[in-house]
């Protein structure tokens, strides 16, 4: 059996309120004390679909998720231009996602631990792994897209704001990339698929000079 850590779940539908408050917490506060007493300013328990703020084990499982991913910002490495803003504010929004769906795991977490007679801090520790285990994925994702990002920022600086998607066609080139090749995008307008390197882990497009003729990828 394979020891690799399986995914976390995706993003409950309905919690748009609460990963948008979070982001905004993540966006100012430098320590994971002020994020939580700013959680707990917004009047956040009406937003988080039955985790709030109000109750030991909710505490205790937003600061394990808060401490997690506060612990580990993006880096500020690169060439920054409007596409390098334009990841910004996607991996802000995933670390927001991630964040919310951490702490409702790790209230359950605690929960099942305390309905067994566990210690909470032992329900506590292990599921704090898990989450360092998954986090761990997600910080890939998040250099992977910052890399992204600035690789397109560059390429502006030489062809100007139309970029073509350039794409390595072999036997491994995923549909969505090969669909890509041969389009155009502006730097400023992020493709739905995001840009060129980002689309995958092991994306091997890169954006460069554009295509004559080349249709718009859809963009936000």
């Amino acid at each position: 059996m394979s020891s690799s850590p399986q995914p976390p779940p995706p993003q409950p539908a309905g919690d748009g309120g609460a990963v948008a408050t979070v982001a905004g917490v993540l966006l100012t506060a430098t320590t994971v004390d002020a994020a939580l007493a700013a959680l707990a300013g917004a009047g956040a328990g009406a937003l988080y679909g039955g985790l709030t703020l109000k109750s030991k084990v909710e505490r205790l499982a937003w600061r394990g998720a808060l401490g997690i991913v506060m612990s580990h910002p993006p880096g500020q490495e690169g060439f920054h231009g409007a596409a390098g803003r334009n990841v910004a504010r996607v991996n802000l929004m995933r670390r927001a996602q991630f964040t919310v769906s951490a702490a409702k795991r790790l209230s359950q977490d605690i929960s099942r631990g305390i309905s067994t007679l566990q210690p909470v801090a032992t329900a506590l520790n292990a599921g704090l792994q898990r989450e360092r285990r998954f986090y761990g994925q997600h910080l890939l994702a998040i250099w992977n897209r910052q890399k992204a990002g600035s690789q397109a920022d560059s390429a502006a600086m030489t062809h100007g704001d139309l970029l073509g998607w350039h794409t390595v066609i072999d036997g491994r080139t995923s549909a969505e990339c090969r669909q890509a090749d041969g389009r155009n995008f502006y730097v400023g307008e992020m493709p739905k698929i995001g840009y060129p390197g980002m689309v995958h882990p092991h994306c091997r497009c890169w954006p460069g000079k554009p295509f004559r003729d080349g249709d718009l990828l859809d963009a936000y």
